[in-house]
């Protein structure tokens, strides 16, 4: 059961406990009478132990309200995705409301117009946490569209080869395993012109271990073949999702 609370934004307090292992359920219980309470440090401590011990929507998006009194915004956003990646709608939707900022621009160099046939106007998106942009170019009606310059850069093999690599090398941490840890990790890296991965960053995942060994399997990548922009190579920034399941 949810219920409103006025804190330094509008944001759900779930009250619902599950039926996990007793000590999870009795620091979640303690955290979330900390926050009613407004000891939000104190409330951080004891829904990080019953995280640890098992994570829960509910438990992730508390701790996100707690961050948020702590004026912690990186974290609250952090906490509001994992919360996400477990099914939380409300959870979600706050992230995209108050997790990104979005910028309208409308450009005029002419090379816009003929690299995006149609362009109207940019939106150019970024998390609250990173300075890390990314740009989509639209259409009158509001309609993404793509450059007709660019191709984008390919991992050596195509689609095929990369899974057949991701999955020679994950190793799904024991840890993971153990605490039924199981989803999917959003991570940005980019492509430099000669094609090297770099830049590797988190974008979004449900923890356990599983959002690092996702960054070391990018890091271990060979070089792709890079993109390019009227025939000449250059780096382009990336997203892909790596998915963690359990089986059985």
């Amino acid at each position: 059961m949810k219920q409103y609370l006025s804190l330094t934004v509008l944001i759900f307090l779930s009250q619902f406990v599950y039926c996990q292992s007793p000590e999870a359920v009795k620091n979640y219980e303690k955290g979330t009478e900390a926050i009613q309470a407004e000891k939000f440090q104190e409330a951080i401590l004891f829904l990080t132990k019953s995280i640890d011990e098992y994570p829960t929507a509910d438990a992730y998006f508390n701790r996100a309200v707690a961050h948020s009194n702590m004026f912690d915004s990186c974290n609250f956003c952090l906490d509001l995705a994992n919360a996400s990646n477990l099914g939380d709608k409300e959870a979600e939707k706050l992230y995209f409301e108050e997790c990104f900022v979005n910028d309208t621009i409308r450009e005029v160099a002419d090379s816009i117009f003929e690299e995006y046939p149609g362009y109207s106007y940019s939106i150019s998106k970024r998390t609250v946490c990173s300075d890390q942009k990314y740009r989509t170019y639209r259409n009158s009606k509001g309609e993404d569209i793509k450059s007709v310059w660019l191709i984008m850069p390919t991992y050596p093999g195509g689609d095929i080869r990369r899974n057949k690599f991701l999955a020679e090398n994950i190793v799904y941490p024991m840890d993971a395993v153990e605490r039924g840890y199981q989803g999917t990790v959003y991570v940005s890296f980019v492509i430099e012109s000669d094609g090297r991965v770099s830049d590797i960053k988190l974008l979004r995942g449900p923890g356990g271990g599983l959002n690092e060994e996702a960054l070391r399997v990018v890091g271990l990548m060979p070089k792709w073949k890079p993109g390019t922009r009227k025939g000449k190579p250059v780096k382009v920034l990336f997203n892909m999702p790596i998915y963690f399941k359990l089986q059985g």
